[in-house]
């Protein structure tokens, strides 16, 4: 009998509409992803991962920073080799100096402009994110159907966090792929179990073994999610000890490639990660410093920096999966492995960013997918309205945030800038606004100020002038020792929110002087710009900080500054030639 032709055609169109749609959102991925990787400057974490793949692709040795496994940083090293960078070196008797101001060194001091190393490694992992996209679509697409997959691609690709972290060379992305991956391996395993898919399984949990620390949380997952599959009818012993020897082989083979022979560099990450995770690091909280986790840091985290949308269709996802025909595979290889994920990162000390809970959202995604595959399978027109409207309100908000997506934050806490009262670090300032505050600066014509900058990159690298207050980085910055800022049309003061909530500061309260006065502008929701200009009482505030820095010569000219603004001194006007603190400027 012959098929219909109108049918056929029907048909046809239908799957050309479902590979456009997809694809239409990888570009849009992609093209969010690359618009954020222009604007945001180096950011904390990017130096070490940069120095420590080149270095082992160079020297085949894993010296520098073990604490985070290679793959991800193989990746992002990898267009590095084909420029002429300079190679991090050793110290005299052979050792490595200390890889912070090594990998800052070697990022923003080497003969190749840092921007032309960073860009080509971004894209590396934008390049990440899409296949994490793609497969997300395929696998849900083959879990649920087509829509489910559309969907959950959909929430993956206006997801802040997917795009704040999609296009910086840090390991977070690639963890956030190969996690669902390395599930994906073992739910082909489970699904029709054989020595070739058990070998299978052993390569994707060495991948992720080989990409973040974090993916150690998946030997209780898969053990559990095993146990679960047997219950009723376990696998002969002869056969789970073949399988589990090719697995488990696998693995290991994986790792000792990815770290180029050295087995024990992979021991030591794990027991450097666990140390780290145990005896915790600073975070932000609310408005409280602490030196130990919480256990509500990450739900905070979650629902302050999870669209609002996505929130409610994932609420729907739970609140009607007993209703769901998928229940037992959404239960068991989603919210299962996202809730022990989320369990055991809520016990660790270890607490400071969001990013650090990256490998569920995968999983999540899938679950939103799934539900809003169900409504959009009613054919009624409420629910695919409710579909429709989500998917349009993810969309806006996450346009209206872009490119300032580290430092997104959803409606529930009002103003966007008041996000500093919430979190710090990678959930809002990770020096990622320099290039930024550069065109600020353009546009108001003034060419130099005050800085207080949280971050490793370097100012000069993107044309600021400043003078250092209260500077951290993890390599010394003295800024222009020639600039004057009382010729300046204004006198700014650029501070890092992280500064100012006196996160990893030995002083906490150092910018309290600050707190009674209004930012003249917020960029990007994380540095904050005060006018000093007329504030006699600054002044002296600086000048008290210079001499702190051992900076004499500014402190003697901000004391006379203040001295004059408080003797009712117009001071002095921009391009006169002054003299103050005993030395003339032209």
């Amino acid at each position: 009998m012959s098929s219909n032709p109108s049918s056929t055609a029907a048909v046809r169109r239908s799957r050309l509409f479902g590979l456009l749609l997809p694809i239409l959102l990888l570009l849009v991925l992609f093209g969010l992803n690359f618009g954020a990787a222009r604007h945001d400057s180096g950011i904390m974490d990017e130096p070490p991962n940069l120095v420590a793949g080149h270095y082992l692709w160079k020297t085949g040795h894993y010296n520098i920073d073990r604490e985070h496994p290679p793959l991800a940083r193989l990746i992002e090293a990898l267009p590095l080799l084909f420029l002429p960078v300079e190679t991090a070196g050793s110290n005299p008797d052979g050792s490595m100096p200390a890889y912070w101001p090594l990998s800052v060194e070697f990022l923003y001091e080497n003969r190749v402009p840092a921007d032309q190393m960073l860009m080509p490694a971004r894209l590396m992992v934008i390049g990440l994110s899409v296949l994490l996209g793609g497969f997300l679509w395929w696998w849900g697409d083959r879990l649920f159907g087509s829509p489910a997959g559309v969907i959950a691609l959909l929430t993956l690709t206006f997801s802040p966090l997917i795009l704040a972290h999609g296009h910086l060379a840090t390991t977070d992305l690639a963890i956030a792929l190969a996690f669902p991956l390395a599930l994906f391996c073992l739910y082909r395993y489970v699904e029709r179990p054989s020595a070739r898919r058990a070998a299978v399984t052993g390569i994707g949990l060495g991948i992720a073994l080989a990409t973040k620390g974090s993916a150690v949380i998946l030997l209780p997952t898969f053990l559990f999610i095993l146990a679960w599959t047997w219950r009723q009818q376990p696998p002969a012993r002869k056969v789970f000890l073949k399988h589990g020897t090719f697995c488990l082989a696998a693995s290991l083979l994986v790792i000792t490639t990815l770290y180029f022979g050295d087995l024990g560099a992979f021991f030591t990450s794990v027991k450097e990660v666990l140390f780290h995770s145990a005896a915790g690091h600073e975070n932000y909280l609310l408005g409280r410093l602490s030196n130990s986790g919480s256990p509500i840091y990450f739900l905070v985290a979650f629902v302050l920096k999870t669209p609002i949308p996505f929130l409610l269709l994932l609420a729907i996802a739970l609140l009607t999966l007993r209703s769901s025909p998928h229940r037992e595979v959404v239960t068991l290889w989603l919210v299962l492995p996202s809730a022990l994920f989320f369990f055991i990162a809520s016990l660790s000390d270890l607490q400071i960013g969001l990013r650090h809970i990256l490998p569920i959202f995968p999983l999540l995604f899938l679950i939103a997918g799934e539900a809003g595959g169900r409504l959009w399978r009613r054919a009624t027109l409420g629910p695919r309205l409710l579909v429709c409207l989500l998917a349009l309100w993810l969309a806006v908000d996450t346009a209206k945030a872009y490119p300032h997506y580290i430092a997104y934050f959803n409606q529930l806490i009002g103003d966007p800038d008041s996000a500093i009262d919430y979190l710090a670090d990678s959930n809002l300032d990770w020096g990622q606004e320099l290039r930024h505050l550069d065109d600020y600066l353009k546009g108001e014509d003034i060419d130099g100020l005050y800085l207080s900058y949280f971050g490793n990159a370097d100012p000069e690298a993107y044309g600021i002038r400043y003078l250092p207050v209260y500077y951290r980085a993890n390599r010394d910055r003295s800024g222009d020792p020639n600039l004057d800022l009382r010729i300046e049309r204004r006198a700014l003061l650029a501070v890092s929110a992280t500064h100012i909530q006196g996160v990893y500061w030995p002083e906490p309260d150092a910018y309290a002087w600050l707190a009674t006065r209004q930012p003249t502008t917020i960029l990007g929701h994380s540095l904050f710009l005060f006018d000093l200009t007329d504030d006699a009482e600054a002044h002296r505030q600086l000048a008290t900080i210079f001499l702190e820095q051992g900076m004499d010569r500014q402190a003697e000219i901000e004391s006379e500054w203040a001295r004059r603004l408080e003797s009712g001194d117009p001071g002095p006007v921009r391009g006169e030639a002054v003299r103050l603190g005993g030395t003339t400027h032209d």
